[in-house]
């Protein structure tokens, strides 16, 4: 009787599903991208400090994930619920630039609008959002000596 079960649960293992498939993470990534020619500090409204970016470097501003076989992946307008200000300061920590959700309509170049992020759909699991940062953006003091060229070419 022993063998009987012992072969029957051996059996049920070998033919049961693969928990990795159902298990596995669907993500969300949102990156901001320093194009710029200077150091940036960036401070989501979700932080408290503000992180240091350097010239062709991203920063991980959000994440979220779903897990336990969930067939879709958030979408874009999560963002929303969780930052709705996001500021950028020189090294100084003098204010450059500052969106706020509540500006979405007014604001062409607003952060917080779908269209101005590049979309990257990794695989069925994985999605990233990427916002660069150009000079424009910033409200550098126009030297005439300096030329200001966004030269970084990885979206990442």
């Amino acid at each position: 009787m022993r063998k009987t079960i012992f072969g029957v649960f051996m059996l049920l293992s070998l033919s049961a599903c693969d928990p990795i498939e159902w298990m596995e993470a669907r993500n969300t990534y949102w990156y901001i991208k320093n194009t710029t020619n200077i150091p940036l500090l960036i401070l989501p409204q979700i932080e408290t400090v503000p992180r240091i970016t350097l010239p062709c470097d991203s920063l991980m501003i959000y994440w979220d994930g779903k897990l336990l076989g969930y067939d879709t992946i958030y979408p874009f307008e999560r963002l929303h619920e969780v930052v709705d200000k996001i500021t950028i300061c020189d090294t100084s920590e003098n204010i450059l630039k500052e969106w706020l959700l509540d500006n979405i309509l007014e604001e062409e170049e607003s952060i917080f609008r779908k269209d101005n992020w590049e979309h990257d759909k990794v695989n069925y699991n994985e999605e990233i959002w990427v916002y660069e940062i150009s000079n424009i953006d910033t409200t550098e003091p126009t030297n005439t000596n300096t030329i200001y060229v966004d030269y970084c070419e990885n979206p990442l």
